[in-house]
């Protein structure tokens, strides 16, 4: 009984003293915070509303008195922003984000930490923060490159480079042929799904477009065609590339191909032609896939040539 109970003692004390070098480990990331009107920076990011949907971005914005103070922080929010995103190297910061997100810590005990670890490494709470800035955050460009090879920080990082406008997005079409594991080169083209702004769509479509046919992986390859038939604001530089894949030498870009070309619907009537060529072909899925899509493009055209 009493060696239970010392046993016990013996652990949770253990565990309080692994969770205090933790919390000494993440106060030691970085240098303070700036501040506006008295608040410091990740105080203003946790103030969000709801908005609109944007690609895969969060339904969430800041609120207008925490966009201006971010605007108001300006350029000197970008160190906070970047190590907000930065996955930390140490191991045991690192393990007591896992228990975090795993939801394997006591529930008090996670309600004690959240707040507190969210002051040193928060993705969304970051994107926030560079959404705001805009194109005013160019100076945190090459870190957010430099996180493009990191299997921990890419996601977001290829959402941070994109809100940073042109620059950004030149930045990341220019590094990804540098990153040299193909699973990972995957990853971040899918990734570009959710990441794409209006304003750097055509930019990225005609990057994907070519990453379909120079990429040496046929995974990548097709991870290119699928996210290129999601890019229905940027047609003119989709439809002659997503018709061309029809005739792509991978059956899997094929298939991309194939349904990016539903996805897009009566505008995509054009391609009818190449579509019509795969319902003679020996592959049956090839030939369901075509003439799902057909159906699709056709039975659209017609709902649209009818209304008024």
């Amino acid at each position: 009984m009493f060696r239970s109970k010392r046993v016990l003692s013996f652990l949770v004390g253990g565990a309080l003293i692994v969770l205090a070098g933790g919390v000494f480990l993440f106060s030691k990331r970085g240098a303070a915070q700036p501040k506006h009107l008295g608040l410091p920076l990740t105080t203003w990011l946790q103030q969000y509303r709801s908005a609109p949907a944007v690609g895969g971005f969060l339904p969430v914005l800041l609120t207008a008195e925490s966009d201006a103070a971010v605007k108001a922080i300006g350029t000197n929010a970008i160190p906070t922003l970047v190590q907000l995103m930065t996955r930390p190297d140490n191991a045991l910061p690192r393990k007591m984000i896992d228990l975090l997100n795993h939801k394997r810590l006591p529930h008090a005990v996670s309600e004690m930490l959240y707040p507190f670890i969210s002051q040193y490494y928060n993705p969304p709470l970051a994107l926030l923060g560079f959404r705001a800035l805009g194109a005013e955050a160019d100076g945190a460009i090459p870190a957010l490159v430099a996180m493009l090879h990191s299997e921990d920080d890419f996601r977001f990082a290829v959402m941070a480079l994109c809100t940073c406008g042109v620059n950004g997005a030149t930045a990341l079409t220019e590094t990804f042929p540098s990153i040299g594991d193909p699973t990972l080169r995957s990853y971040v083209l899918d990734q570009l799904e959710y990441a794409v702004t209006p304003l750097v769509e055509s930019h990225i479509a005609s990057f994907i477009g070519e990453r379909m046919n120079a990429e040496p992986h046929p995974n990548t390859r097709m991870s290119a065609a699928r996210v290129l038939g999601t890019m229905t604001n940027s047609l003119s530089i989709t439809l002659p590339a997503l018709t061309t894949a029809l005739g792509h030498r991978d059956l899997g870009v094929q298939f991309m191909a194939i349904d990016g070309l539903a996805n897009i619907g009566p505008e995509a009537a054009d391609s009818s032609e190449a579509l019509e060529s795969f319902l003679e072909s020996d592959n049956p899925s090839l030939r369901r896939s075509a003439t799902l899509a057909l159906k699709s493009i056709q039975a659209e055209a017609e709902v649209t040539k009818d209304e008024p």
